[in-house]
């Protein structure tokens, strides 16, 4: 998504920061865990507890982000986060799309390397006893 919202001369600053953000929640968060768990460790059977309802707070702030992305996409930006990408033709479900670059990449692999091996039944059981 990042790639709607910036101009293409700054998308690797702006993935940049994000892998950065997402690295920082990955160092801070085991230590906040642990901060509560310590802090609750009188509680014999409630310091989980605390950390469950801190992961169900999370979620809730998480969500409450993506509403407010969604709204200032909506009334500012005309809806473009929630528009499919140009270059993907709605009408071509996705399982098609795999199988058809399958089957090409197959047959131009066939095709350079002369292989006729590539063009049997890969699950054909051939006994090479019985000759």
């Amino acid at each position: 998504m990042i790639f709607l919202v910036v101009k293409e001369s700054m998308q690797g600053t702006a993935y940049g920061i994000m892998v950065s953000l997402y690295n920082a929640g990955l160092i801070l968060l085991p230590l906040i865990i642990s901060y509560i768990l310590e802090q609750t460790e009188d509680d014999e059977y409630f310091g989980y507890f605390w950390v469950g309802i801190f992961f169900i707070a999370q979620s809730g702030f998480s969500f409450l982000c993506l509403l407010v992305i969604m709204y200032v996409d909506r009334t500012s930006f005309g809806n473009s986060l929630s528009q499919p990408s140009p270059d993907y033709d709605t009408n071509e479900s996705i399982q098609s799309v795999l199988i058809n670059k399958h089957e090409n990449d197959r047959s131009q692999i066939t095709h350079e390397m002369g292989m006729s091996a590539l063009k049997e039944d890969p699950h054909e059981f051939k006994n090479n006893d019985d000759e």
